[in-house]
């Protein structure tokens, strides 16, 4: 198995074949743990969102987390979560099953199944279109307006209208956009023309980006439109 092959992460102990699932992703965390590659973000919040589902479940009835009950396990979930929600939570238990395989906790990964026929229905609705530009108006203009602001909100959609525009203007995903700082944006005569994301920040930690901090920058040459943005504006202060 992997174990053996990775010096100094000691062999977990061999239990009967009998666990459920959440016995078994307790011990696939807690290995991924002490193997030291998963990212922290990961587990904070992808891994402990995936595990209060399986918590969910066993509230509702334990015997769905046994693995020769995983047809109604998948069964109850899709009456409960959208598919996008469940192909992230699927990705996640049949990898412990693969591993759980690998440990000879399981004969097999009774989860493999589930993943295959949920990322095909995925597929086919997942449409991948990007909004239209007057569909892109009606959006910031009803954050400018706070035509959606609740009367207890404590803050105005308003106040957020510049970081959403940047969003749109550059196409970058929100974890680069929030992580920017001035010293990430290259100047030429006066005016903003470079911009290089090569830190993201998630789930209240701020990180370099995956892979080689040097050589994965994702760099943007920025138009007039998005130099006008973040010089003649407060974008850079509201992602601040």
């Amino acid at each position: 198995s992997l174990v053996k092959y990775l010096p100094g992460l000691p062999k977990l102990p061999i239990t009967p074949k009998t666990q459920n699932l959440i016995q078994v992703w307790k011990q696939f965390v807690e290995f991924k743990v002490q193997e030291g590659k998963i990212q922290e973000t990961t587990i904070i919040k992808h891994y402990s969102d995936s595990e209060k589902v399986l918590h969910k479940v066993y509230k509702h009835n334990p015997c769905l987390l046994k693995p020769d009950r995983a047809f109604f396990f998948l069964n109850y979930l899709t009456n409960h979560y959208k598919t996008s929600t469940l192909v992230t939570y699927y990705s996640h238990w049949s990898a412990c099953a693969n591993w759980a395989v690998k440990q000879d906790i399981w004969d097999k990964n009774p989860y493999k199944y589930g993943l295959s026929e949920l990322k095909s229905q995925y597929k086919s609705i997942k449409s991948g279109k990007a909004y239209l530009d007057s569909e892109v108006c009606i959006i910031l203009e009803a954050f400018a307006t706070n035509r959606f602001t609740s009367i207890f909100a404590p803050i105005k959609h308003s106040y957020y209208y510049e970081f959403l525009k940047f969003l749109f203007l550059t196409g970058v995903r929100p974890q680069f956009a929030i992580a920017l700082d001035w010293e990430q944006i290259l100047w030429e005569q006066g005016r903003p023309t470079r911009i290089y994301f090569d830190r993201a920040h998630t789930q209240g930690i701020l990180k370099p980006s995956k892979g080689d901090r040097t050589a994965n920058l994702l760099a943007l040459l920025l138009s007039s439109a998005i130099a006008s943005n973040c010089s003649g504006s407060s974008c850079l202060q509201n992602i601040q």
